[in-house]
């Protein structure tokens, strides 16, 4: 009776096998893992975008708070602090467009091939306007180092020192975290569009 009920299990487990190999599925019924597929890299693109779009803005805030920060200084230093604020309301202008065209970025309604136009184009505007920031603040750097040595004392120029140093290494963190959010953005995007190419 056993080795019966065994025998019928194995034919019906067969008999399912065979069934389900010879079922031919169309070729339509792919789209909704490729849909799913597509959901999911947009929305990690969607959530880089976001990570990006902080920095930028958080960067273009801390830029004007720069400005008050001069303050104290505007009696004894006033060509430093208008030299200074002219620098940190240019910066903060940059990171705020930076921003703008971070968030023209909208995977719901570009293609693929759109966005990953999108996505270059800010590395290129980033390239620039880091190269534009640089040139800037050297100078003025080296000019707020020599107005408060001359101001305060020779003693000052270790803390300046320190501080140019710290400042150098908190911006090449920054540049390299939004760099590496970038090359992901565009990896992600790249292999969405080989798969619908």
């Amino acid at each position: 009776m056993k080795t019966k009920k065994r025998i019928e299990l194995s034919m019906n487990i067969d008999d399912l096998r065979a069934n389900w190999n010879s079922i031919d599925i169309p070729a339509g019924m792919c789209r909704p893992v490729q849909e799913l597929e597509r959901r999911i890299v947009s929305s990690n693109v969607t959530t880089l975008r976001s990570r990006l779009l902080h920095i930028y803005v958080l960067l273009g805030v801390m830029c004007l708070m720069g400005v008050l920060f001069m303050i104290p200084f505007v009696k004894d230093l006033p060509r430093l602090v208008v030299c200074a604020d002219v620098f940190y309301v240019v910066v903060s202008g940059i990171n705020f467009y930076m921003s703008s065209l971070v968030r023209r970025i909208d995977y719901s309604r570009m293609t693929v091939k759109e966005a990953l136009e999108a996505v270059y184009k800010v590395e290129r505007y980033k390239i620039r306007a880091r190269m534009c920031t640089i040139v800037m603040a050297v100078p003025l750097i080296c000019y707020m180092i020599f107005s408060f040595a001359h101001l305060y004392g020779e003693v000052v120029l270790f803390g300046c020192g320190c501080g140019a140093v710290l400042g150098g290494v908190i911006g090449i963190i920054i540049h390299r975290r939004m760099m590496s959010v970038l090359r992901e953005m565009r990896r992600q995007l790249t292999l969405l569009d080989e798969e619908q190419a």
